[in-house]
């Protein structure tokens, strides 16, 4: 999957060595039904799922999905201005999409880009 990169074999690798169960759900309903579903374009999927997740509190799926976005086209500076977004999310919660937008374009970058 795109939005992983070299990381999606590992990451099936661990939600099936947790839960089987949890990885076909993962894979039916998160991939199948969710980003595969039209209306959206994949990169605003990543860049809406990307939002959500600094709200929440996530950074490892945050990181994750930053990535996913840089994979995917969305330029860093369009995930600048979605940063500028969250004003309402407060401070930790942008102090954390910088911090985690900073490491994710560094292994993007790392890993040969797009």
């Amino acid at each position: 999957m795109r939005i992983y990169g070299d990381r999606y074999s590992e990451l099936r690798r661990f939600m099936r060595g947790l839960s089987p169960e949890l990885d076909a759900l993962m894979t039916e309903v998160g991939y199948g039904r969710v980003l595969a579903r039209p209306g959206l374009s994949l990169a605003t999927r990543e860049v809406v799922t990307a939002a959500a997740l600094a709200g929440a509190d996530r950074p490892r799926q945050l990181r994750a999905h930053l990535e996913g976005c840089l994979r995917v086209g969305v330029t860093e500076m369009e995930l600048h201005e979605v940063l500028r977004a969250l004003g309402g999310a407060g401070a930790p919660a942008r102090r954390e999409f910088q911090r985690e937008l900073a490491g994710a374009a560094q292994t993007v970058s790392r890993q040969g880009g797009r």
